[in-house]
């Protein structure tokens, strides 16, 4: 059976679609006076007056072909995404908010995953925490955004705050492709896993020494193809070691949001709306 969504959104593509179809079906033809029936590229023998009206006839189903090419044309939108990126604003909280939360018994970061309050510890070294939960549809795994760059991403979720991680955390892992950026696309490379040092900066791993890396290439989020039109970028790579006899490259990557910030955007989605 049609999904009705899907079926919402061809309806206009497919009338448009069926009328020039019966358009084309039976341009080729005329009607014949003697045998009132349908026949291919038969003109029958008329007065000079009905020439003039059949001409005008075939102008006529002319125009109606083209308007209907035209009204089918505007329906079908092959680029509608099925999800439309969605972005939404958060502050990320520090110790002293931290702590007023928990005294308040409001903070819930990570009650899906059973994280107690009392767990946490609500220090300037604690992961951070950022003011939008499940109410907001925010999700484990979401990226934290500072413009295009990738900040971190969300661990735990509760219902109004949630925990983080950088992405300089020894503890961050993500998948990301390496590429050389021509204005606002991507040249793509390899794959590669990208994680943090715990000293400000990004390793990539397990990019083979067969694919070409050089210093300057970008690493950007992998996965996002269809879904964001725009690269989202961790960083710049500023070293790339190819070992002897070693399979992998050693790459490091600065990134270019890694400092401390007031504000971030997690990366969320939609379904787009029906046409």
């Amino acid at each position: 059976m049609l999904n009705p969504a899907l079926a919402r959104r061809m309806r206009g593509p497919l009338s448009a679609m069926v009328a020039l179809a019966s358009i084309v079906a039976i341009a080729p033809y005329v009607w014949s006076d003697s045998s009132a029936s349908l026949e291919p590229n038969v003109r029958p023998a008329t007065t000079t007056a009905s020439l003039d009206d059949l001409d005008q006839a075939l102008v006529r189903r002319n125009e109606a072909l083209e308007l209907a090419l035209a009204d089918a044309l505007a329906h079908l939108q092959p680029d509608d995404p099925l999800l439309v990126p969605r972005l939404v604003s958060a502050r990320v909280l520090g110790s002293l908010a931290r702590q007023w939360l928990s005294r308040a018994d409001t903070l819930d970061a990570g009650s899906d995953a059973s994280v107690a309050v009392a767990s946490l510890v609500l220090a300037d070294t604690a992961p951070p925490l950022v003011d939008r939960g499940s109410e907001q549809a925010v999700a484990a795994d979401q990226l934290l955004l500072v413009g295009r760059s990738v900040w971190g991403s969300v661990t735990d979720v509760g219902r109004r705050t949630s925990r983080a991680r950088r992405i300089t955390d020894p503890q961050y892992r993500g998948i990301v492709r390496l590429a050389r950026l021509d204005d606002d696309h991507a040249i793509p490379g390899p794959r590669g896993l990208i994680e943090g040092d715990g000293n400000g900066r990004c390793r990539v791993r397990l990019v083979e020494t067969t694919h070409p890396v050089s210093v300057g290439d970008w690493a950007i989020a992998a996965g996002l193809e269809g879904f964001v039109d725009v690269p989202i970028v961790y960083g710049r790579v500023t070293q790339a070691e190819r070992q002897p006899g070693a399979a992998h490259w050693e790459i490091v990557v600065e990134p270019t949001a890694a400092g401390d910030t007031q504000r971030v955007a997690i990366l969320t989605a939609k379904p787009s709306a029906a046409p």
